[in-house]
């Protein structure tokens, strides 16, 4: 199971795409867990503040969202 805290998504992600056969397959493979796990509402919901800098950090340097769009995910919620 998938640990959905906001600080736990860049983990799920990181450790997806390490794997040095194929990154965007392994990677897209962990924003549809995410994605089924609800993840969009954990990340839009994580408050922009110091304290929870390394998550504002990861949301806008793996752009979730937009990779969330690409997929064609719905984001709209």
């Amino acid at each position: 199971m998938l640990d959905m805290s906001a600080k736990a998504i860049p983990r799920e992600l990181a450790a997806s795409s390490s794997s040095p056969k194929c990154p965007t397959n392994r990677t897209n493979e962990a924003l549809a867990s995410l994605h089924h796990a609800g993840a969009i509402s954990v990340i839009r919901s994580a408050p922009n503040s110091l304290e929870d800098a390394e998550v504002e950090r990861f949301k806008l340097s793996l752009s979730l969202i937009k990779r969330f769009q690409d997929l064609r995910y719905d984001v709209s919620s």
